[in-house]
């Protein structure tokens, strides 16, 4: 099975068009079609299996991404209803991390920089 099969067989799972997935990724319409006979570039190909939740492996080879580590049960039910998402839920899901990472530096920067008096 080609690259371009396997995206194919990926949007199915999310109802998306190849259009959408271009757009979304900031890709020439028609780009990833091409891809049937032309070698994508790797950061084109790490957009796209970014967006649809897969390794580049899996686009590549067909194979599946085995994870070092195994998920816990919370980190596996976050990223069950994370891949039911459509883009925007992604991103909101994405901005909502990273406002949420940056609380913590500056709660760790904050208490760092108390004084004892």
């Amino acid at each position: 099975m080609s690259i371009l099969n396997r995206i194919k067989e990926l949007l199915k799972e999310y109802d998306y068009t190849l259009a959408s997935l271009e757009r979304e990724a900031n890709l020439g319409q028609g780009t990833i079609r091409r891809w049937d006979t032309n070698i994508p570039s790797a950061d084109k190909l790490y957009s796209v299996a970014n967006l649809l939740n897969t390794s580049v492996d899996y686009l590549l080879t067909g194979k599946e991404y085995q994870p070092i580590r195994e998920l816990s049960k919370d980190e596996y039910d976050l990223l069950t209803e994370y891949k039911k998402l459509d883009f925007r839920g992604r991103s909101a899901v994405m901005q909502a991390v990273l406002a949420e990472q940056d609380r913590m530096e500056n709660e760790k920067n904050t208490s760092g920089n108390a004084k004892i008096g």
